[in-house]
């Protein structure tokens, strides 16, 4: 049985700050609110709001300005900031002791970019960095510094596993799969990058393109995304984009790691698939690819997002129920029946009710599938969206029905149970992914060799 941390990274936020595949202002914020429920803590990365012209439009000119506070106000969430001590300039880290997000915004506008392009704010992005300031300026619990629950050399093991990635040839049929565009000259060239990173300076002075680079006290390059973003965008788009998606797998893994937190993956971030010594590439039986073994509905009463559901959701994350419902998450393994975590749920639900009138209701879909011998546990919601337009709820035929079409993942385990094996059989792999629009995973890394980095 995994234990997981109590917290969860939006990691897929951070991978594409424009928000992929979120249909509206109003999906986001009641996903903000069910993780809100199902965690102690929803941590949100600071270059989110620095960047994102889709959330600042969505929460300023949707009149939604009043609901960042009150999210805020729920208790769960939690913006993780630039480090004071890793701005380059003085002015940068005091402007960000008072203004963090103002101070990352200017710090990306100075010294990197968003993706691969230079970045300006808008006066519209300039008011929501105002109000998120302010917010953590009278709550300064729901702020913390990036890095601060772990030390490791993130910039190296991002590199150790992109290199791993696209050296190691059992990789080959996964990247085929998951990030169709990569071709293999383009492959060959990331793994001349990674050896000498000079490299993409001098393909970018062949092809009179000029990037931005911040560099360490020794003159180096420093390898963040910004740097592998910018080395993607000299090949062709289908191959960048590729690039860009596989980029920001091999760096959530061990970001999220370092934070302590279950990731959340989707259109724009896919779990890594860590493949270890000895796993054999011999495919499994089709006819006994994919079994259910449990799968037990609850309804879920949804609060409307008006002045009251901030205090309803924060009142019942304060209740026995509330946090016995986030042990049980966090205990979510290999349970046939789904006892606890259904009886959980149902105490939420009935409590969430009382408080709330009127509302809407979501289906929460606890399952249990196999593959092979690999068990994944998970619980799915679905209808939030369709739920909100009034409209019904898909259940596909895919998995004998036991997961919602287009659902979201709020515990999932199949980033690590089910790919490590799945490379094998990429077509049920994206069956699921397809089957769960967004996936909260638990992504626990082993230790690795940056010996094996730094000599290759």
């Amino acid at each position: 049985m995994m234990i997981r941390h109590p917290s969860v990274l939006l990691s897929d936020w951070a991978a594409n700050v424009e928000l992929p595949g979120m249909s509206s202002p109003e999906a986001a914020l009641y996903e903000l609110l069910l993780l809100s429920l199902l965690y102690d803590e929803v941590a949100v990365q600071d270059e989110v709001f620095a960047l994102s012209s889709k959330l600042s439009e969505w929460l300023l000119r949707t009149q939604a300005e009043d609901l960042v506070a009150k999210l805020f106000d729920v208790g769960s969430l939690v913006v993780l900031t630039h480090p004071l001590s890793a701005y380059p300039e003085n002015r940068l880290a005091e402007l960000a002791s008072k203004r963090p997000i103002a101070a990352r915004a200017q710090y990306i506008s100075e010294y990197s970019t968003k993706d691969d392009a230079p970045f300006t704010s808008t006066l519209l992005q300039e008011r929501l960095y105002d109000q998120i300031d302010s917010c953590l300026r009278e709550m300064p619990q729901s702020r913390r510094e990036v890095g601060s629950r772990g030390r490791r050399d993130l910039f190296g093991e991002f590199g150790y596993i992109l290199r791993k990635v696209l050296s190691d040839r059992r990789y080959r049929s996964w990247v085929q799969a998951a990030f169709p565009g990569i071709s293999d000259a383009m492959a060959a060239d990331f793994l001349s990058y990674l050896h000498d990173p000079e490299n993409v300076l001098r393909k970018a002075d062949e092809k009179r393109r000029s990037l931005t680079v911040l560099r360490d006290p020794d003159g180096r390059p420093v390898l963040n995304r910004s740097f592998w973003y910018q080395a993607a965008s000299l090949y062709p788009r289908g191959e960048a984009e590729a690039m860009h998606q596989l980029i920001q797998t091999c760096f959530a893994a061990p970001f999220c790691d370092r934070e302590k937190a279950v990731g959340r993956y989707g259109p724009a971030l896919k779990e890594l698939l860590l493949l270890q010594a000895g796993m054999s590439e011999e495919p499994l039986n089709p006819e006994t690819l994919v079994s259910v073994e449990a799968s037990i509905d609850v309804d879920l009463p949804l609060p409307r997002l008006d002045a009251n559901f901030a205090d309803a959701v924060r009142s019942v994350r304060d209740e026995d129920v509330g946090r016995q419902l986030r042990d049980a998450v966090r205990r979510m393994g290999q349970d046939l029946d789904f006892a606890e975590q259904v009886e959980a749920w149902r105490a939420v639900s009935e409590a969430l009710a009382m408080k709330v009138t009127p509302f809407k209701t979501v289906v929460v879909r606890a399952s249990l599938v196999t593959y092979g011998e690999r068990a994944i546990a998970g619980a799915v919601i679905g209808g939030i969206t369709s739920s909100l337009l009034g409209e019904p709820i898909a259940i596909p035929n895919e998995l004998t029905g036991a997961l919602i079409s287009e659902g979201v993942g709020v515990i999932w385990d199949h980033g690590y149970e089910f790919t490590r094996t799945a490379f094998r059989q990429q077509q049920v792999r994206q069956q699921l992914e397809n089957v769960v629009k967004f996936r909260c995973t638990a992504l626990p890394l082993p230790p690795l060799d940056h010996k094996e980095s730094r000599e290759g």
